[in-house]
């Protein structure tokens, strides 16, 4: 009820005065048009958008790269040294611990890990255990 003697007010305000009344129709109008181009994205709007964002990217000055980026690849002398892919998570965590011992500043890894690992420790142990029904000493094995 509250809602409806606000609403009527509103009205009364808008009749009183029409010049008012003429730019709150089209302010409601313009919102309208906006939310509809929004909401539906015809081609034309979404193109001229894309030649806008291409312009804005051309005219930002271009960085340059620092000259001290290194790719680290797995080449077939490694895979001979350290056995087949892939490799167990440790020695690819001993390999990132290297490269920040190196020095570097950020180290971006390109290798999907989804599943556990299969060649940890624990996990041979566990398959012994279950396949052989043997334990296996694990003093000298560092748990990390």
């Amino acid at each position: 009820m509250q809602v409806l003697q606000r609403l009527c007010s509103y009205v009364q305000w808008i009749q009183k005065s029409k010049e008012h009344g003429l730019i709150i129709i089209c302010g409601i109008t313009l919102t309208c048009v906006v939310a509809s181009l929004y909401l539906c994205q015809p081609l034309l709007l979404s193109t001229l958008d894309l030649k806008i964002y291409d312009a804005l990217l051309k005219s930002r000055p271009a960085h340059t790269a620092s000259g001290s980026i290194v790719i680290v690849a797995i080449d077939t002398d490694r895979l001979g040294q350290y056995g087949q892919w892939p490799w167990p998570r440790y020695l690819i965590a001993r390999l990132t611990d290297k490269l920040r011992e190196m020095g570097a500043v950020s180290v971006g890894v390109d290798i999907l890990f989804a599943e556990p690992d299969r060649s940890s420790h624990r996990n041979i142990q566990k398959h012994i255990a279950e396949d052989f029904n043997q334990t296996v000493n694990s003093l000298k094995v560092p748990q990390r």
